[in-house]
Parts: structure tokens; sequence; C-alpha cells
């Protein structure tokens, strides 16, 4: 997790620099690359620390700032990004544009994320597999302290071992703490083996559908929703056929469309697409709340069933409806799909055993960022082709993870 922060960190202040868009573009992927590394890590990390009874519901809540970031983003780019006519940086002798201030304080958190981490302790469970029993004693008294209002000394246990499982795994890992990039290797084949292989498709599954729905039209919602408002009297699909059309038109006017890039390329900026991102973040986070709250009484399993099913049939909703707030509704709906990654996260954590919870997650993280880009490339091709594909293929996609999370073994 701290070479993850700390490789973001440089990468991410580094990329503010960029001379050009494929430097810019390369900088940026290996941003991602450091980040999806914590992305998966942390639910892992958070897991050691809680038992099954606490385990979903914290990771849910964990997951919740994520919606957190939905709203502060697009809140400090209204703020910045139009600020470009008005107050000119330049740095070096070099005009900084405000889209470079903006990703250098986005950079910033990452100062406070490393800073928390060299608080917090290493795993307990991971440091008992390693026999470094001292330490795995140090750092439970200090939770029992927190926890319990109590002096460290007072901590009642005095032994701490690994159960027969994890103990056949330390010596598992004794052999293979020479291995390097073979153990890595060996990590990742146990997953795609019986009993584990079967876990492993149905959640890079569920995580693949849920984020090319979520994320993929995430990407292009604030555009569509921009474009909707100013014909909130039509169906949704409808107003981005007229807008296609129209731009059709306007190209086969100038003559051709290089020409027309040639002749005109503004660059304005719509406030709009900062408040409607922004409030898109509000929802998320107010559905996050609601996970955290109801996961314990209606169960991990349910709530992800229930969800897949709500968001998919409001995903279909909205190719029959006009009505500008009804459609934003079911639109928004449709997308906080993107909030059962967390519950998801959580039950993909008791599929698999500790020693290979942390790949187990990082396959399926990595599955469903992959969901998200095909999904967005897809959305971007059908919204020039057929508006109406995208909400029959990724809301019935939701509908078939709702059948698959029924065949999912959770405890």
């Amino acid at each position: 997790l701290l070479l993850a922060s700390a490789g973001a960190l440089v990468v991410s202040v580094l990329s503010t620099f960029a001379p050009n868009a494929w430097t810019l573009i390369a900088a940026r992927f290996l941003v991602g690359v450091f980040v999806s590394g914590n992305a998966a890590t942390s639910y892992a990390y958070l897991a050691e620390f809680h038992n099954e009874t606490s385990r979903a519901r914290v990771i849910s809540w964990a997951a919740m700032f994520m919606a957190i970031g939905l709203i502060f983003l697009p809140v400090l780019a209204w703020a910045i990004i139009p600020l470009e006519d008005r107050l000119p940086l330049s740095l070096f002798g070099y005009r900084y544009a405000m889209w470079r201030l903006y990703l250098l304080i986005c950079s910033v958190d990452l100062l406070a994320i490393i800073g928390g981490l060299l608080l917090l302790p290493e795993s307990a469970k991971f440091l008992l597999i390693k026999e470094r029993q001292q330490e795995v004693q140090q750092i439970l008294a200090k939770i029992y302290h927190y926890n319990q209002r109590q002096p460290v000394q007072t901590f009642p246990v005095k032994l701490v071992t690994l159960d027969p499982i994890d103990s056949a795994y330390a010596v598992e890992l004794q052999r293979r703490s020479k291995l390097g990039l073979q153990y890595v290797w060996q990590q990742i084949v146990p997953l795609l083996r019986p009993p584990l292989l079967l876990h492993t498709l149905k959640a890079s599954v569920l995580m693949c559908g849920l984020f090319a729905a979520s994320s993929g039209l995430f990407l292009w919602l604030p555009d569509i929703l921009n474009a909707y408002i100013q014909r909130g009297d039509m169906k949704l699909c409808d107003v981005i056929s007229s807008i296609h059309e129209r731009r059709l038109a306007r190209l086969e006017r100038v003559g051709n469309y290089s020409e027309s890039i040639e002749t005109s390329c503004p660059i304005t900026i719509n406030a709009n697409i900062f408040v409607i991102t922004a409030l898109m973040g509000i929802v998320f986070l107010a559905c996050y709340i609601l996970n955290g709250l109801i996961i314990g009484v209606i169960g991990k399993k349910t709530l992800l069933i229930s969800w897949f099913v709500v968001c998919g049939v409001c995903g279909l909703g909205v190719l029959w409806t006009s009505d500008f707030y009804i459609t934003l509704i079911l639109i928004a709906t449709f997308d906080a799909s993107g909030c059962l990654g967390g519950v998801l996260s959580a039950i993909s954590v008791d599929l698999f055993p500790t020693n290979y919870r942390a790949m187990a997650l990082c396959l399926i993280l990595m599955t469903g960022r992959l969901g998200a880009m095909a999904g967005s490339n897809l959305i971007a091709y059908l919204l020039s082709i057929n508006c109406n594909l995208i909400f029959i293929l990724f809301g019935g996609l939701l509908l078939v993870c709702a059948a698959i999370g029924t065949t999912l073994k959770v405890t």
C-alpha cells in the first residue's frame, strides 16, 4: 500500500508537466496502475482487522469514500478549471494551465494517504505467518486499547497461534520466499483451478458486468445529461439521436470532418457538467450509506441481488419515459450500481482463504477495470449508432448478474 501510494504520488505530480498528450496519457495510465494496487489490497487489508460479523459492513462503509471523491473532484474542477482566462499561471517560463493545477491538487490527497498508512499497523495475521509473534502481540494490544479504552498492559491474550490452514500456508510461504515472480504465478494458479476456479469466475464476471454498466456509462453521463437538460420533453435516446444528426449535418455542410476540426476548435467549459457529476456523487454517497446500514440486516447476498435487479430494471425503464425528472431518477439509480463494488468485494473476501484473498481481489478488480474500459468504449460507439441498445444491453447485463449472484455461496 505504501509503495503503490508513493508511486502514484510521484507519477501524478510528474504528469502535470507532460509536454504532450501521449506523455500525459502514459503518465496517467501509470497512476492508474498504482491506484489499482491500492484499490484491491486495501479491502484485503481492512478485512484482516474485522471478524465475519462486522467485515462486510465495514468494507461497505469504506467504499463510501469513493462517492465522496465523486463529489469532491467535480466541485474542485468547477472551482479551478473555469479560471483559465482570468488567472494565467506560468512555471519556469512556461504556461501552467488550470487543468494541470487541478491534477496537482488532486495528487495532494496521496500525501494524506501515505501519512495515514504510516500510522496504521501491518496485518497481524501476515506478521504471524512471518513468525513475528512479538509484533503481533503489540498490534493486538494496541487495538484492544483503542476498542476497550483499557491500558495496553491489561490485554488478556498472551499467545496467538495460527489455525491449521494458516500454519500450513506459513510453511509454504517460507519455501516460496525466494521464488520472486514465480511466487506471484503460484498465487494465481490456485485461483484458476478447482475448487477456487468457480468462485474466481463468478466474482470476476459480476465485477466486470458491474463496472461495465456503471463506470462505462458514468464516463459519458455528464455529457448525456447536459444535452438532455436542453430538451427535457423528449425521451433521452431521442435527444441524443437528434443531437448526433445535427452534428452530422453540420459536418456535411463544412465539407469533411478534417476541415471542420481545422476551421473551428472552440474550448468551452460548461459548469453544468461539473454540477451534474457532483450530484451523481451525492446519489452514490446516499447509496453507500444505505448499504452500510442494511447489509447486516438483510445480508450481503440478498443486498447484492436486490441492487442488481433494481438497477437493471431502472436501466431498461429509461427507454420508456420522456419525463425529465423520472428519467433522471432512473438513470441515476441505474448508474448507482457502481455502489455494489464494496458489497461484492466484501463477498469476495469470504470466498477465498486468507493466503489467496489479496491476489483474488486483485484479479477480480482487474477484471472489473477491463469491464469499465470495454463498457465506456462500447457506449461511445453505441451513442452514435443506437442509443437504445446501451440501456437494453447493460440493463440486461445487470439482470444476468443478479441471476449469477444467486449461485454465490456466502457464509
